[in-house]
């Protein structure tokens, strides 16, 4: 079974978590959590597989319309997915993969850290595993 890792870093603020994912083929992007309302996934190792999302019935990534990853058995929680998104705010508890973590403009026009590139790169990720189900280990940076 493939695999994959989420090193979060020190670095969390109030605008979320940011970590680095790694595949076991080499692909790598950032990640974004939220880390107030919807505290981080606990760290551990969770199975990982395309589920299909009413939030996104209406676009492909790479494995049919409304397929993304979904993180099986998170405490406390359900529907948990890795998928797009630009903010934390944007989470409702799950993980937004980008290609880089900077300063950006909400749509309210606040300045914010968030990730870029995310749909591309959740593209990218969803590519890389081939729709195939892949274990996830989320470890933290002391």
């Amino acid at each position: 079974m493939r695999t994959a890792t989420i090193t979060r870093h020190t670095f969390t603020t109030t605008e979320g978590t940011f970590g680095d994912y790694l595949s076991d083929s080499g692909f790598k992007c950032i990640t974004l959590e939220p880390s107030n309302k919807y505290p981080c996934i606990p760290a551990g190792k969770y199975q990982c597989e395309l589920r299909q999302s009413l939030k996104f019935e209406h676009r492909d990534f790479g494995h049919g319309y409304g397929r993304v990853y979904g993180i099986k058995d998170v405490p406390n929680r359900k529907d948990i997915l890795i998928h797009p998104l630009n903010w934390s705010f944007e989470s409702e508890g799950c993980i937004g993969p980008g290609r880089k973590a900077t300063q950006m403009k909400t749509p309210k026009g606040d300045l914010q850290m968030g990730i870029t590139s995310s749909t591309d790169t959740l593209m990218g990720l969803m590519g890389d595993m081939g729709g195939k189900d892949f274990t996830l280990t989320i470890l933290e940076v002391i």
